[in-house]
């Protein structure tokens, strides 16, 4: 006699309560022979996917969500950077602040220039694009 699997409402008829049914464990099932057409009785057939493949798969999913949620707080990150450099720039201030870089690169011109490391040199640099600022400024 082939192995059929219980019906719930038998288990339930018998035992009076209801079938557990695991998730994890797949479910017997006759399968039918692809060559003769015949039940194969006792065959498990592939209901789904493995514990461990179920594991993965929610860790990927939870990896997936923790980096869509930190790319969302760099965003926002970005955005109040971006509107807190469009706010209005006292010009007596920000030329005050150019004067006083411009003053710290004519000191640097006068070291050796073997001996200044790449910040002051980047400093030096930035000298043309200041002064062009400055006469922006107009002050």
């Amino acid at each position: 006699m082939p192995y059929s699997p219980p019906n719930c409402l038998e288990v339930v008829a018998k035992t009076g309560k209801p079938a557990k049914i695991d998730a994890k464990k797949p479910i017997p099932a006759t399968v039918k022979s692809a060559l003769t057409g015949k039940a194969i009785p006792g065959l498990v057939a592939d209901t789904g996917k493995s514990a461990s493949a179920l594991k993965r798969e929610k860790q990927k999913l939870k990896k997936q969500q923790e980096e869509a949620k930190q790319k969302q707080q760099e965003i926002l990150e970005q955005q109040q950077q971006q509107a807190e450099a469009q706010e209005p720039v006292d010009p007596a201030k920000r030329s005050k602040k150019i004067n006083k870089i411009l003053k710290q690169i004519d000191e640097l011109k006068t070291k050796d220039p073997s001996a200044l490391d790449e910040d002051q040199k980047a400093k030096i640099a930035s000298e043309a694009g200041l002064r062009e600022e400055l006469k922006k400024l107009g002050i």
